[in-house]
């Protein structure tokens, strides 16, 4: 959709004080990844992204945004190119953070890393450093939570969608579902449902406390929803040894 009057006509450049209320960490399923069709490498990843990667994280959709009619799901598929055209200058990360980053996305480059900041938080004022900083913490905090605990022990099991977001909101330590969504993909050769991630909305201003249940802000619904039932792949059995 276009935008008037919130395009530019060049590079973006970071907008200090754009208003947005929630983060949305994004979690994917790695074991998911060959089945459904993924080439990404999954070899070099740190440990715990061979069963949950980092995807994506990112502020919610600010404010002037949705004034001017963007939804949810642009915000997540176009970012801050919603505000115009956007270009990939490298990002310069300390040595230590970048191969962090590196280690927890699948296929990740540093070529990839440009463009999740020139996307997802260049026009809301985040430095490099503190952004990936801060992605970097929210996921180690989810993937060492209960909640990850819990998602890594349905390896291999056919779940329902509606039990499975009632168990990962009492693992965070609440009865409300409606920061949790699920998407799910399909097996290239089975045609089964696949759990691919797991959306979770985080108060801007709570984002330190995350995963305290006072943390989770309610997040928009996904596209390619779960199915009432669905598989959650086993990982491969070379990191099972």
């Amino acid at each position: 959709m276009s935008l008037t009057g919130c395009a530019g006509t060049g590079p973006l450049k970071p907008v200090h004080g754009r208003q947005f209320s929630a983060y949305t960490l994004e979690v994917g399923w790695t074991p998911s990844l060959k089945r459904t069709g993924s080439t990404s490498s999954t070899e070099t990843l740190s440990p715990p992204a061979r069963t949950l990667y980092l995807w994506a994280f990112r502020g919610s959709i600010p404010k002037d945004l949705q004034k001017a009619g963007l939804s949810a799901d642009d915000w997540r598929e176009r970012g801050c190119r919603a505000y115009g055209p956007v270009h990939f200058p490298p990002v310069a990360l300390s040595p230590t953070l970048q191969q962090a980053m590196l280690d927890l996305t699948p296929g990740e480059t540093v070529r990839g890393l440009s463009w999740d900041y020139q996307i997802r938080a260049a026009c809301l004022g985040f430095p490099q450093e503190s952004f990936f900083q801060e992605a970097r913490q929210t996921y180690a905090a989810f993937s060492n939570s209960a909640a990850g605990t819990f998602l890594r022990d349905q390896a291999g099991r056919m779940v329902h969608r509606d039990a499975l977001l009632h168990e990962l909101a009492a693992s965070l330590g609440t009865t409300e579902t409606n920061a949790i969504r699920l998407r799910c993909a399909t097996d290239a050769e089975t045609r089964e449902s696949l759990l691919d991630r797991i959306y979770i909305g985080i108060r801007a201003r709570r984002l330190a406390r995350f995963p305290a249940p006072s943390s989770l802000a309610d997040e928009a619904p996904a596209s390619d929803a779960c199915p009432e039932t669905f598989l959650i792949p086993e990982p491969a059995r070379i990191y099972q040894r």
